[in-house]
């Protein structure tokens, strides 16, 4: 291109560069408008967002209210609401809760003495007597054991028998936490 620059004319490059000027400014201005066309089409995109937003809100508060209202149709109802027929006579039950008020007001004195035992509550089932024999079974976690250290254990004991034999058999399973996790 050197080549071609050095071997034109004084005349032949002022036309060039006119030219090249003319195209440059044609490319400055389209994009300017694609620039203002960009930033247009970029509002309208932040508005359909918007837009999408709001629906889902009101599409999720929309599924709410239909779930309420179908738990209320097809659900259980505790509670049957019965409307009053109007041919129907009404009993008036206030006349004779005035009846029983007053029978109620006349004093009527009872003296009850006796004494009760209150039974204790008990949780779970009686100890095993110390006496039986113990057989121990530890019970260790099969995962990765390297960086895990003792918390803890959790013991369980089963009374069992072998003919003529009875023993405690005591499970201990111990409780591990990571190490790496502790702070």
């Amino acid at each position: 291109m050197e080549n071609e620059l050095e071997n034109m004319s004084k005349q032949e490059l002022i036309e060039q560069l006119l030219t090249l000027q003319k195209s440059n400014q044609k490319l400055e201005s389209s994009n300017q408008k694609l620039e203002s066309s960009n930033q247009k089409l970029d509002f309208v995109n932040q508005k359909k967002d918007q837009d999408i937003a709001k629906k889902e809100d009101d599409i999720a508060r929309l599924n709410i209210i239909v779930a309420n209202l179908q738990r209320m149709l097809f659900g259980s109802k505790k509670e049957r609401f019965i409307n009053e027929n109007k041919d129907q006579l009404a009993l008036s039950f206030e006349e004779f809760a005035s009846q029983e008020a007053l029978a109620d007001e006349t004093p009527v004195k009872e003296k009850i003495t006796y004494e009760r035992k209150k039974t204790t509550k008990h949780a779970g089932r009686n100890k095993l007597p110390e006496n039986l024999p113990v057989v121990e079974e530890i019970i260790e976690p099969e995962d990765l054991t390297e960086d895990m250290a003792k918390m803890g254990e959790e013991i369980t004991e089963m009374l069992e028998y072998t003919p003529a034999q009875f023993f405690k058999r005591r499970i201990i399973r111990p409780n591990t936490y990571t190490k790496r996790l502790k702070k």
